[in-house]
C-alpha cells in the first residue's frame, strides 16, 4: 500500500513542483521555502512537543470514558486555530479595503470551538451513562 501511495502521489508532488517553479519568480521561490521550512520548524519545535504534552495530561486527568471525545475535540481545536490563525489576527488587511475582513472572526472561532466542546461534551456524558457489558473472562 505505501508503494502504491508513493506512485499514485509522486506525480501529483513534482506537477505542483514543475508549477512552483515556473509560475513564480525567483524571488518569490526563497518566501516559499522560507514559509515551508519556517512551517516545519514550528511543528517539530513547538506543536508536536506541545501536542505529546497535552496527550500526556489527558491520559492523566480525563477519565477513560471521556478520553475519545476530549482527544477529537482538542485535535478539531487545534486544527480550527492554525486555519483560522491568518484571520483572527488579520494578518494581510488593508484598512482602505474593510469589505476585505468582513466579519468577527475571533469571535465566531470562539463559538464554533464552543459547539466543538459542547458536542464533546455531549458524548462523553453519553458514553459516561450508558450500561456496561460485563466482561466474560471464560469466552462463554
Amino acid at each position: 500500500m505505501r508503494r502504491l501511495g508513493y506512485a499514485l502521489g509522486l506525480p501529483f508532488v513534482a506537477f505542483g513542483a514543475y508549477l512552483v517553479l515556473n509560475a513564480a519568480p525567483w524571488p518569490a521561490l526563497r518566501s516559499v521555502a522560507f514559509w515551508f521550512g519556517g512551517g516545519i520548524a514550528v511543528h517539530d519545535a513547538l506543536i508536536a512537543p506541545l501536542a505529546i504534552l497535552v496527550g500526556a495530561l489527558v491520559l492523566r486527568i480525563v477519565p477513560p470514558v471521556a478520553r475519545a471525545p476530549v482527544q477529537a475535540a482538542l485535535i478539531i481545536t487545534g486544527c480550527l486555530a492554525i486555519a483560522t490563525f491568518p484571520l483572527v489576527w488579520g494578518q494581510g488587511v488593508d484598512p482602505s479595503v474593510p469589505s476585505q475582513f468582513p466579519l468577527p472572526y475571533g469571535r465566531n472561532l470562539l463559538i464554533v470551538l464552543a459547539l466543538v466542546w459542547l458536542v464533546a461534551g455531549a458524548f462523553a456524558i453519553a458514553r459516561a451513562r450508558r450500561p456496561r457489558r460485563p466482561v466474560l473472562v471464560d469466552g462463554s
